[in-house]
């Protein structure tokens, strides 16, 4: 009685978990520029600020990553952008000099 009384409330837990995050990456979605097919892998992912977020289509960002923009300020994840677990991006200025679209790829020696 004991163990199903503790699967039970564990079983609640994890539906009200899933619930709340859930929730909250739909607000996201609301008021940033999240792609449809983003995905937000895991939990206590966080965008905030009142600057600008893009997150292209099949790219997505796991657990504990936060994304943070001031105003007039932007971060932009492109297209099929997996990025891991724990990932901090903070935009402050109004220069956007970390583009790395251009950049050559290294080769091996």
């Amino acid at each position: 009685m004991k163990k199903a009384l503790i699967n039970l409330l564990y079983l609640l837990y994890k539906t009200a978990d899933r619930a709340y995050w859930s929730y909250l990456y739909n607000e996201y979605k609301k008021k940033y520029d999240v792609h449809p097919e983003f995905l937000f892998n895991g939990r206590n992912i966080k965008l905030m600020g009142e600057g600008k977020i893009t997150l292209g289509a099949h790219s997505y960002i796991g657990d504990n990553s936060t994304f943070s923009v001031n105003e007039k300020s932007a971060i932009s994840i492109g297209k099929k952008c997996l990025m891991s677990h724990n990932i901090k991006m903070y935009a402050n200025t109004y220069v956007a000099d970390q583009d790395f679209s251009n950049y050559p790829l290294l080769e091996k020696e």
